[in-house]
């Protein structure tokens, strides 16, 4: 697989793929707070609140089970996944990864977050993981619709409760 990619996007943008570096770590927190209102997984929410603990977490990162991809246009991380080993369920399930998307503003609907999973799939794959999991508010329709088009299906739905208010969650699953 080639780690660095590049696409073009449905208007035409060029966009590189690859993994996450340092450097990135600015790109990435501010990538994740710009779709907060859309509040698409939890999962990059974990590790991208502040800039010094990106850092720490993107050179901590054990790269053979886990991936952090980012979406460069114009040297700016327009988009940022997280696939990352959920090791919890190792013992009842085939290996998984459990899977994180935001994309800014101007970079959604236009092929970059088919392109980004399609990247994580196939890296999945080479890694010999067997499923990939993802969490997701029911609220973002667009993720929601995304994430069916690229094959996979809801098995379960849990509230959340939050300080001011209840959301629903659902995870949705993809075999390899």
């Amino acid at each position: 697989m080639n780690e660095v990619q590049s696409i073009k996007l449905k208007n035409g943008s060029a966009v590189t793929l690859r993994p996450a570096t340092v450097e990135d770590a600015k790109g990435i927190v501010e990538t994740i707070r710009s779709s907060s209102e859309e509040r698409s997984s939890l999962i990059l929410e974990m590790h991208g609140k502040h800039i010094g603990s990106e850092r720490k977490f993107i050179e901590g990162l054990d790269r053979g089970n886990n991936l952090l991809l980012v979406a460069v246009a114009d040297d700016k991380v327009v988009g940022c996944l997280a696939a990352l080993r959920a090791s919890e369920w190792e013992d009842r399930l085939a290996r998984v990864v459990e899977i994180g998307l935001h994309l800014r503003d101007g970079y959604r609907g236009g092929g970059l977050g088919s392109a980004m999973l399609s990247y994580a799939v196939e890296w999945a794959r080479s890694k010999g993981f067997k499923k990939m999991l993802m969490s997701i508010f029911t609220n973002n329709k667009r993720s929601a619709s995304l994430f069916t088009r690229q094959g996979f299906s809801e098995v379960a739905a849990k509230n959340i409760q939050t300080t001011n208010t209840s959301l629903n969650k659902i995870i949705l699953t993809r075999s390899l």
